[in-house]
């Protein structure tokens, strides 16, 4: 009986700590009746953001795209210009620009490219016209 207990005691306590830290999807709007979407991304029990993240236009195009880890920017991030067309890729390590940056005009045009290195601009940029 003593071990059937312990049993089902610790089963909740498992299932219980496996709801309270597991990832939930949220959305945010940018109106009070939750038509347009803002913003989808996930997090974990304690509100760390982890996962996908996407930022929406008002009009319902992305203007963000890129992961989180540990509530850190990972990885490579794409941003658009509100008519649909990239703005700027480039990595992200532990929330910090790092390695190659290219920004677009929005025609789709390179406007400038360098790299980065711990968030600081590194080494030869090219700008152009």
């Amino acid at each position: 009986m003593i071990r059937t207990r312990h049993f089902i005691f610790f089963t909740l306590f498992y299932l219980t700590a496996l709801i309270a830290f597991g990832q939930k999807e949220v959305k945010t709007y940018y109106d009070v009746e939750e038509n347009q979407v803002k913003e989808v991304f996930e997090v974990k029990g304690d509100g760390t953001r982890t996962g996908e993240y996407i930022k929406y236009h008002f009009d319902g195009a992305i203007i963000i795209q890129g992961k989180y880890r540990k509530g850190q920017k990972t990885g490579t991030w794409n941003y658009y210009h509100s008519n649909g067309v990239r703005s700027a890729v480039g990595d992200y390590e532990k929330d910090t620009l790092n390695g190659r940056w290219v920004y677009y005009h929005r025609n789709g045009q390179k406007s400038s490219e360098g790299d980065f290195a711990n968030g600081i601009k590194n080494g030869k940029w090219i700008s152009y016209n």
